[in-house]
């Protein structure tokens, strides 16, 4: 018996030889196209013909197989495609008119500066480049539908983008940074937002999807050698030294990016330092991971009081074969920093006990990732692929911290590791069954050490010095089996999931390094997740699902079995291509990870100590979660805007309960009442027809009610977030002076009912940009922002002053001056607030001074 018929066996089907294929063709401005002619062929041969109804449709039956399709109509460019049918689909298709260039005619419209064809949105950069962009991160700037944030990061719909891409080929992964921040706006002649991306693996069922940005490069920087030497030093003993080393060819990359510097630049973000200590491409369900403290050196701003950056980054991405491709990248980085900060420190839980300390912290953070990918396509049927990357890092901390009567010194060691490989299958079985095989395996380890020293007893011990000893491991391993068919306007799939977890923690707080607690806890668990999407007519589509699965709990020599059943819902409606709106319902349960469930003392700072959790092993966290989303991207108003709203509930909600004692605290989890959510989010950006100018909006609110305990007294807990960012741009053709304008401003809002505590802490920045250039010699831009924050207790005005120079003497030599915080050369200070479970604290951070570099920059 082979392997397809003991398949057909387990899981029987029908098979089905004809697919309704429905053809909808519009002009540019999404109107429907009257007897726009399809013609429809197969290996050279006409096997179908037909015009578009009045409202631009042509429908078709065709059996499995591919196809080329041609569509025209008499006054618009004819488009061909080609088309792989193995289930019953829709094909949208654009025709864009033809431009007839007569000599009594002056076009006096501005070009459009997007045009969508099926799940591509291709910009015309000509409309917004004005000559003033330096790095391909401020053209990326001025597209409708796009922001990037200060540290480089590209976002589509409020959401960060999977990858970007150059001429398709993958870039440094998702360090969106090391192409919008290294690449120069002069060497890309076109920009594409894949909508649907699923890269090498091509249009195959089954395959990952996600967002990316193509970056499209002349054709004058392709097939050589290409980049740029920049060396800078000024007041204030600043230095900067970069390196950026190109070669971009057919089949792929070779990218080369050293930095060097001690004006607080760093290359890494937040996101990308989360992402490889916990290996989150790995979709795995039900994974207990340790929580992460993010080290304050990846703030991609200059509130330090001292920081330098060492920097390596290689990428190398190549079809080694015409089936076959690979990816390798490796990040190094080395940051030094120092930060002085004082806090104002509220007790939450208490009606009269504030403290107030200094904190001076010098840290070291090593970090080094390495990613590698390979992928094969066997034939059009069959896909394999192969990842695996490891992240080890080591970071340093040391804390001198000064109250009106205690110093305490503090010495934080925390060494990871974290190693991942995923192998996966794309295959079709019998012509009719798309089939995926997933293998994913995950380690990840924390050893950490901390060291307190203090002048005074330290949490009521006899002790001035305490050394605490943590550990902790988490192996997961994941087998996926995924079979779906598709039967006219209905979509059927089943993925069977076979999963397995085992985590360990040991920790102790003693005078010498031996353990004497250890947790372990394994998770075993089987997952059927069958699916149905029904496309009821050519706007309206449903999606019914569910996860069924037995898990099999054993902690310690503790252990518990059960059935989970959680349905989702999805409803969408589709007015046109890009204007669409959906509504989703989904339920989940949650398990408590292993550091929640904790059974000993343990030490978060030099304040806070942990006692044993109440929280059960076996508790499960039910959470019902609605979202409402809207989409319209229209090319003729070449406007985008797009809303979401979220709401969920969790119930049995793991939370703290809070003690306070003499100078500390204790805190333990527990379980609280119901936790609520309410998260919207809305952007809106436009570019003016006729007016040379574009706006962009952005609004986001975030709302949670919920619990905590102080002495085992339920205190309810609200906060709400509300910020808001506006930007006006200018495109004035032709002008050697452009602008924007922008607004920002941040509100944040806590409440609980112990005490009556309440804060509300406010900040706005308000912005004016002049950027221009003479002739093709000088390029400048100058900014002056006002930073003002009030945090109820402390109001601080900032105003900031940077300026940028750029003189090309040559194609390949410039000089740069550049300016940062010019109005304030000696040290100032930034004002924020946080809060926990247990603390409310305003922290003054004071900021390394202003500074003028002069540099060099040369090209090869």
């Amino acid at each position: 018996m082979n392997l397809k018929q003991l398949f057909f066996i387990l899981f029987p089907v029908f098979t089905f030889s004809q697919n309704q294929i429905k053809f909808k063709v519009f002009d540019s401005n999404l109107n429907p196209l009257v007897r726009a002619i399809v013609v429809v062929n197969q290996n050279d041969k006409q096997i179908g013909f037909g015009t578009t109804n009045n409202e631009g449709w042509f429908e078709k039956e065709l059996s499995n197989g591919n196809y080329q399709i041609k569509v025209s109509k008499l006054g618009f460019t004819a488009t061909e495609l080609s088309l792989v049918v193995d289930k019953p689909n829709t094909v949208e298709c654009i025709l864009d008119e033809l431009a007839n260039k007569l000599e009594t005619v002056i076009i006096t419209s501005r070009p459009k500066i997007m045009k969508i064809k099926g799940d591509t949105i291709s910009y015309n950069l000509k409309t917004i480049v004005d000559g003033t962009e330096n790095k391909i991160e401020d053209v990326i700037k001025k597209l409708p539908g796009l922001n990037v944030d200060q540290a480089g990061k590209v976002s589509y719909k409020g959401q960060e983008i999977d990858n970007i891409l150059i001429d398709g080929n993958e870039f440094f992964n998702n360090k969106h940074q090391m192409a919008t921040q290294n690449i120069d706006a002069n060497m890309v002649e076109g920009i594409d937002l894949l909508l649907n991306h699923s890269g090498f693996a091509g249009e195959r069922s089954g395959a990952d999807k996600g967002i990316a940005l193509n970056l499209k490069m002349k054709e004058g920087f392709k097939n050589k050698w290409i980049g740029d030497f920049e060396i800078g030093s000024g007041i204030n003993n600043s230095l900067k030294i970069h390196n950026n080393l190109f070669k971009f060819f057919k089949k792929g990359n070779l990218a080369l990016i050293t930095d060097y510097n001690n004006i607080a630049k760093t290359p890494i973000s937040i996101e990308d330092y989360n992402e490889m200590r916990t290996v989150s491409d790995i979709n795995s369900n039900n994974e207990s991971v340790a929580q992460l403290e993010m080290p304050s050196f990846l703030n991609p701003n200059g509130y330090f009081t001292k920081k330098e950056n060492t920097f390596i980054g290689i990428n190398y991405t190549s079809r080694i074969a015409e089936k076959s491709k690979i990816t390798i990248t490796n990040i190094f980085n080395v940051a030094n920093s120092i930060e002085s900060q004082f806090k104002n420190q509220t007790n939450l839980g208490e009606s009269k006990n504030q403290l107030s300390f200094s904190d001076a912290k010098n840290a070291t953070y090593v970090l080094n990732n390495t990613n590698l990918k390979w992928e094969f396509n066997k034939s059009k049927k069959t896909y394999y692929s192969y990842g695996a990357g490891f992240t080890p890092n080591v970071d340093d901390e040391n804390n001198n911290i000064f109250t009106s009567n205690e110093v305490v010194d503090t010495d934080k060691t925390n060494s990871n590791f974290s190693f991942y490989q995923q192998f996966q299958v794309l295959s079709k079985l019998y012509e009719k069954i798309n089939y995926k095989l997933s293998v994913k395996h995950k380690y990840v380890s924390n050893d950490q050490e901390l060291h307190l020293n203090s002048n005074m007893s330290l949490f009521g011990t006899d002790l001035e010095q305490i050394n605490q000893n943590f550990k902790s491991k988490n192996n997961f391993i994941n087998i996926i089996n995924e079979f779906s068919l598709a039967r006219k306007s209905n979509l059927f799939s089943l993925k069977v999931s076979l999963l397995n977890t085992d985590s360990s923690l040991k920790s102790s707080i003693t005078q010498n390094n031996d353990f004497d607690s250890n947790l372990d806890l394994d998770k075993k668990s089987i997952q059927i997740n069958p699916s149905w999407i029904k496309s009821w007519s050519s706007k309206f589509q449903s999606t019914i699902a569910s996860r069924i699965s037995y898990t099999d709990l054993q902690f310690s020599i503790d252990r518990n079995s059960f059935w989970r059943f959680e349905p989702s819902v999805n409803l969408g409606y589709n007015f046109n291509i890009l204007n669409k709106l959906s509504f989703n319902y989904s339920l989940n349960h949650e398990l408590p990870s292993i550091n929640q469930l904790q059974n000993n003392t343990f030490i978060s700072d030099f304040q806070t100590l942990h006692n044993n959790s109440l929280v059960s092993f076996k508790q499960l966290i039910p959470r019902n979660e609605f979202s409402l989303d809207y989409l319209n991207i229209n090319t003729k108003t070449q406007s985008v805007f797009f809303s979401k709203l979220t709401y969920s509930i969790t119930e049995k909600f793991i939370s703290n309960n809070g003690n306070y004692q003499n100078n500390w605290a204790e805190n333990q989890f527990i379980i609280t009442n119901n936790q609520k959510l309410l998260n919207g989010m809305a952007y809106y950006d436009l570019k003016f027809k006729k007016m040379p100018f574009s706006i962009k909006n952005t609004f986001a609110f975030l709302s949670t009610d919920g619990f905590s305990q102080f002495n085992g007294v339920n205190n309810n807990v609200k906060s709400q977030v509300l910020s808001s960012k506006q930007q006006l741009i200018s495109n004035i053709k032709n002008a050697w002076i452009q602008f924007d304008l922008g607004f920002n401003f941040r509100q944040t809002q806590f409440n609980q009912s112990i005490n009556s505590f309440s804060n509300k802490t406010e900040a706005y920045q308000l912005s004016f940009n002049l950027r221009g250039k003479i002739k093709d010699k000088l390029k400048w831009d100058i900014g002056i922002n006002r930073d003002y924050q009030n945090s109820s207790y402390t109001s601080n005005r900032i105003d900031f002053l940077n300026s940028n120079i750029q003189y090309i003497i040559s194609k390949k030599l410039k000089l740069s001056c550049n300016g940062f915080n010019l109005l304030n050369l000696d040290n100032s200070k930034i004002v924020k607030t946080s809060f926990n479970e247990i603390y409310f604290t305003e922290t003054i951070t004071k900021i390394m001074p202003g500074y003028i570099l002069f540099g060099l920059n040369y090209s090869y």
